[in-house]
């Protein structure tokens, strides 16, 4: 064997040799040890419970040895928020313990004096002296946290920007340390630039084809000329979103900024203007005429661009039962928050009763994300002869006046991911009864009667985490005075209500439900879900009064398309079996 080949052998070993270690040093790493016991060297007595919670270590647990650079972190982030500025690690290594097969945990360095908050100001010129009172809660004596002054300039900020401050700057100035009695005490200047008020000069419009650009400027909340805090820019999607006529609204964008004037360009995508939605089929007899059934949903969003709405409904169930609808919206009337919105509604309940319902309903907006609400119904009843022979039902008539207080902070009233809706209804009527006058004389009604009737509204939604939000909306509706029938009652059951029953198949003069949801959101306006309904009602029947409970519970979805949104859900009753659950389908064709 040569030299030459001699020396390239003792640097393959010594190569083979130097890895070898290296993989046996990084496979050591890799495997997990047993603490014994945590040892503290340096004065961290009084401290040692609050870091052992800290590094979330405990004697008994497994560890990796690379995991120690991480502890030392966590150390000194727990020493800068107790105050120990001066807090200095050493060491942290695995020392082999008494018993065999295990490590002890050896921490040494020393916190040094804890750190208090002494005189500090803020240097804000243009502002008043008492201006930020509201949010200042750093007192002298405190101890000093990084954390705590981190946050106290955060609401500073935040603050001046909800008063129209929008680019306003925060810096620590002058931070010094002294010696005051035996206590280390921080001084520091908090100071702030660009202390300006900022005016919108204008808004830029992109995505409203149809929609005119006043239907929008004016309800954004904020006017040409008007000061801009971050509060109302970050509400302009939603108020937008709650007028059902958009898909989606993007968050402003500040495009430029000349001196205290700024201009926002705000990108909206408009939805379907006219949905139809509906079936028509014929049903055939032997021996006797067919007839037809079916659903025509038919709805012009924003008609001509102004946010006006017209509905119209009608279902055919079967041969004996027929619902038509019929509405009309008109917003700001005359230029102010007010909109008018007229109804019509004609229901047949099989052979039982006929019943008309005329109404005008006015919303005025309040303020911020309140409305109030009022105005008349004029609702008739016509029972069939032999419906008020058997169910005793009068012929009536009753002129209502109703009023009622709205908040909706939702961030999106199709998808909602947060917020709150709420409305609270009253309404006072005056009813007639016509007859027939033998009913009269038999049940001894009054020929006028009141009738008060209350609806209450409570839907929560909360984002927990990702794209899962918890829904729960709570409904109650009851109506008393006089004498009661069933054409005062209100009817419930299945899709907007209890599911995993048949819609409306349910009557009562107090009513409540309760619909607990739990959402994966798939889309802007998508979801699929799991939920659970439960709901209570007053039954009557054969002149005796009992309290009944239902309950249902499935799964659906609800699925953006150019028809709207579909809904589509599988809910059982309490007690059903698989086979029994009902399928329940809806279109919400306004976005």
């Amino acid at each position: 064997m040569t030299a030459a080949s001699i020396k390239y052998f003792i640097r393959v070993l010594i190569f083979f040799i130097a890895l070898s270690a290296e993989l046996n040093a990084q496979s050591e790493d890799t495997l997990p040890v047993e603490i014994d016991k945590i040892i503290y060297d340096g004065d961290f007595d009084t401290h040692e419970k609050e870091i052992n919670r800290a590094i979330a270590i405990k004697s008994g647990q497994k560890i990796l040895p690379a995991r120690l650079p991480e502890i030392a972190d966590r150390i000194r982030r727990y020493s800068l928020e107790q105050g120990y500025l001066y807090a200095l690690i050493d060491s942290i290594r695995l020392e082999d313990a008494e018993k065999e097969g295990l490590k002890n945990l050896h921490i040494r360095g020393k916190l040094g004096g804890k750190v208090f908050i002494g005189q500090y100001r803020i240097k804000a010129d243009s502002l008043p002296p008492d201006e930020l009172e509201p949010v200042i809660f750093l007192q002298k004596g405190q101890v000093f946290s990084q954390q705590h002054i981190e946050k106290q300039v955060t609401d500073i900020l935040e603050y001046l920007s909800d008063k129209g401050y929008l680019f306003a700057e925060a810096r620590i100035d002058s931070f010094k340390i002294t010696k005051d009695e035996d206590q280390l005490q921080a001084g520091f200047i908090i100071a702030l630039n660009a202390l300006q008020k900022i005016r919108l000069r204008d808004v830029i419009l992109t995505g409203n084809y149809h929609t005119k650009d006043d239907v929008i400027l004016r309800e954004i909340g904020i006017q040409s000329g008007e000061i801009c805090t971050s509060e109302k820019i970050e509400k302009i999607p939603a108020r937008l979103m709650r007028l059902g006529i958009f898909k989606e609204v993007s968050r402003p964008e500040i495009l430029w900024k000349s001196g205290a004037d700024i201009q926002l360009k705000l990108a909206v995508v408009e939805g379907n203007s006219t949905t139809l939605d509906g079936v028509v089929g014929y049903i055939p007899r032997q021996n006797e005429d067919g007839y037809f059934v079916g659903r025509i949903d038919l709805s012009f969003n924003n008609p001509f661009g102004a946010n006006r709405r017209l509905d119209i409904f009608w279902e055919k169930p079967d041969e004996l039962s027929e619902e038509f609808h019929l509405s009309y919206t008109e917003p700001w009337l005359f230029k102010y928050p007010v909109s008018l919105s007229l109804g019509l509604d004609r229901i047949v309940r099989d052979t039982t009763y006929v019943e008309w319902n005329l109404t005008a309903e006015s919303r005025i907006r309040l303020f911020g994300d309140f409305s109030a609400i009022g105005g008349f119904s004029r609702k008739s009843a016509f029972p069939d002869s032999a419906a008020s022979r058997d169910m005793r039902l009068l012929r009536n008539a009753a002129l209502n006046l109703f009023a009622g207080i709205e908040m909706d902070n939702r961030d999106n009233p199709i998808n909602p991911r947060k917020g709150v809706y709420s409305r609270l209804d009253f309404s006072y009527g005056f009813k007639t009864n016509y007859g027939p006058s033998y009913l009269l004389v038999e049940e001894q009604a009054a020929a006028k009667e009141s009738i008060q009737t209350y609806d209450i509204k409570f839907y929560w939604f909360y984002h927990l985490w990702a794209n899962q939000i918890l829904a729960l909306q709570v409904n109650g509706w009851q109506t008393e005075g006089g004498r009661l029938q069933l054409t005062d009652f209100k009817w419930f059951g299945g899709y907007q209500s209890v599911r995993g029953y048949r819609d409306k198949q349910f009557q009562s003069d107090r009513i409540a439900w309760v619909n607990t949801e739990y959402r994966f959101l798939t889309g802007l306006n998508s979801r699929m879900f799991i939920f659970c309904d439960t709901g209570y009602y007053r039954r009557h029947e054969s002149g005796l009064i009992s309290d009944e409970w239902l309950m249902g519970y499935g799964a659906g979805v609800r699925l953006e398309t150019g028809l709207g949104i579909l809904g589509v859900d599988y809910g059982l009753a309490r007690g059903d079996t698989f086979s029994d659950g009902k399928i329940h389908f809806g279109i919400v064709s306004r976005f």
